[in-house]
Formats: structure tokens, sequence, C-alpha cells
């Protein structure tokens, strides 16, 4: 199965511990690797049946532009989250790179791996259904019943 790779996606949001990173806002450089929950868009060709990646944008874009936290460690988080409850993957990375972090030595990224339910449920995984722009429900278990659904996460 393919993995998604989204490298370099510019974004501005007000994050940070000190007081002058959140009033200013900086630009963040996020990097995204999906891996989706099947591989249909590998054999149909079928954009219907693949990530939507303006989509996706738009997602990472909401989380970093309308929300505001003191650790990229929260906000990678976040975002994993919000990636895993709305598209049909099985996993996410997130990668948030912040220029100014004023060490020496030039660091700069956060990295941020959140793993889907359906990992730790291993063999059992078929057991679950997603639910775009919900989570999961358990497969052939009748309508979804809105946002309470379970999301996977690696906490």
């Amino acid at each position: 199965m393919a993995t998604i790779r989204l490298e370099g996606l510019s974004v501005f949001g007000h994050h940070g511990a000190r007081p002058y990173e959140k009033e200013a806002g900086q630009r963040l450089e996020v990097d995204l690797a999906l891996e989706p929950t099947d591989d249909r868009a590998e054999h149909s060709d079928r954009l219907g049946d693949a990530v939507d990646y303006d989509h996706l944008y738009r997602t990472v874009r909401e989380v970093v532009e309308q929300q505001s936290f003191h650790l990229l460690e929260r906000l990678a988080a976040t975002t994993a989250d919000t990636i895993l409850s709305r598209f049909a993957v099985r996993r996410v990375r997130v990668r948030i790179a912040k220029q100014n972090l004023g060490w020496t030595t030039g660091g700069r990224a956060v990295d941020r791996h959140m793993s889907a339910l359906r990992t730790k449920l291993g063999a059992s995984a078929f057991l679950l259904e997603t639910v775009v722009g919900v989570g999961y429900r358990l497969a052939n278990a009748g309508p979804a019943q809105g946002p309470t659904g379970l999301k996977g996460s690696s906490k």
C-alpha cells in the first residue's frame, strides 16, 4: 500500500510558549505522510477513491490558523487527530517546522507520529469502518452516531 506525502505546506499560525510568538504569529511548514485504509485508488485511478489533497490542505490550515497552542507537539497531535477523524487513513505522520527557535544549532522541527486505532487492533482491524468526517464505527453496525465515534490516535 502506498504512502501519500504532502511536503512543504506553508501555513501561518499563532503558536508558541512566549507571548511575542503568539502575538506576531509565524509561518510554519507542515509535512504529512499518510497511509490510506485501502488501496482502491491505486487500482481504480478514480479521484473518488483517493485522499482529497485540497481538503487535506484546508484541514491543516483550519487547525493551524484557527487554534493556538503553546507547544508544537500539541499542534501536531491536534492536526493528526483531526486528519484521522476526517479522512480514510490508517496512520498519519505530522512534521511541523518553525524557523525561529532561537537555537544556535539551527534546529527547527517537531515530528509527531500518530497511529490510528486500526494499527493497535492488528488482525482485528477489519472490525472498524472509517466514517469520513466522524471517525470510526464497527463494521456493519448501521449508521454513524455523529461526532462521538471513536478516533484513532496513539494515546
